[in-house]
């Protein structure tokens, strides 16, 4: 959306971004099944993604804030952190086990420089659509430097539920933005479906050990857990049948 003002916390005692007024709804909720019935937001949104990736570093006016990983080291070391994290719950998952040990070997699939602009959480619950299209991309907090395969793969699994892969490939691609080749998109993949189980264990620990009484947490932490263990060991089976 076009913005108006910022104000830092001055005025209003909060950060506050006034924006215009956008049309559009959410295709769903992060926590619910959300409307597959209209496969142009998907290639509209892959043009957007371009012309957001084409943006000239050079020209921002400060760096950006977030977890970029504007190289191969910083996101390898992101994806430690991940790790440690994930250790540190106590859990057992050979399919979380495998999905890291898959990313630690195939490091050398991503690449450094081509570094861009990245949104970071680019899928459906965070953009408005009608049926045109995307009317807007919301929720740009952890936006960051970054490589184009981050939010390529990142939203890989809700595109291809009810749009073509190949079509959003293709449209990113003639509205100027450089597909990545496809083993750095499947790293992006892999960590954006692992990134996503660890937050649900996370957030599943918080809710049992008391920290947080949020009930939309409670009830993803055990649902979306559930169902994105399974998307991911459907997934790590694949590439390890693929790329051994």
């Amino acid at each position: 959306p076009q913005p108006f003002a910022v104000d830092d916390g001055t005025v209003m005692d909060t950060a506050i971004l006034v924006v215009a007024r956008v049309h559009g709804s959410l295709l769903g909720e992060p926590y619910e099944m959300f409307d597959c019935s209209r496969p142009q937001a998907a290639y509209t949104l892959a043009r957007e993604l371009a012309k957001i990736h084409r943006v000239p570093v050079a020209a921002l006016k400060r760096p950006l804030p977030g977890p970029g990983a504007p190289d191969a080291a910083s996101l390898i070391a992101e994806v430690r952190g991940f790790y440690d994290k994930w250790r540190a719950l106590g859990e057992a998952s050979i399919t979380i086990e495998a999905a890291f040990a898959w990313l630690f070997a195939h490091r050398h699939a991503l690449r450094d420089g081509g570094v861009c602009v990245t949104h970071h959480d680019v899928r459906f619950h965070n953009i408005l659509t009608d049926d045109s299209g995307v009317t807007a991309i919301l929720d740009w907090e952890l936006s960051a430097l970054g490589r184009p395969a981050r939010d390529i793969g990142y939203v890989y699994h809700q595109v291809v539920q009810f749009a073509d892969w190949d079509r959003f490939l293709a449209e990113y691609r003639d509205a100027g933005g450089i597909v990545p080749e496809q083993p750095e998109i499947d790293f992006h993949i892999l960590w954006a479906d692992l990134m996503v189980a660890v937050y649900m264990y996370l957030t599943r620990a918080g809710y049992l050990a008391s920290r947080d009484d949020n009930i939309q947490f409670a009830y993803a932490s055990e649902r979306m857990r559930q169902h994105n263990m399974l998307l991911l060991s459907g997934r790590i089976a694949r590439f390890l049948r693929e790329r051994r």
